[in-house]
């Protein structure tokens, strides 16, 4: 299974929102807000890795891109 740009992108974003939304009072607060940035770690590395210089279109048949 392969996630294109826009679906890396989005969730970076929700993960990013989730955390914002941890209540630091709750049991497991601090390991889970440490779970969220390990994810976005992994998915900036991934979104880096599918990365495709040598895309001639970016918005017409690159897979990656679309």
């Amino acid at each position: 299974m392969q996630f294109n740009e826009r679906d890396i992108q989005r969730l970076i974003w929700t993960c990013q929102w989730r955390k914002e939304r941890i209540d630091p009072m709750k049991k497991g607060a601090e390991y889970f807000s440490n779970q969220m940035d390990d994810l976005i770690h992994k998915l900036e590395n991934y979104k880096e890795e599918m990365d495709c210089p040598d895309c001639w279109d970016p918005h017409g048949t690159c897979q990656i891109h679309a």
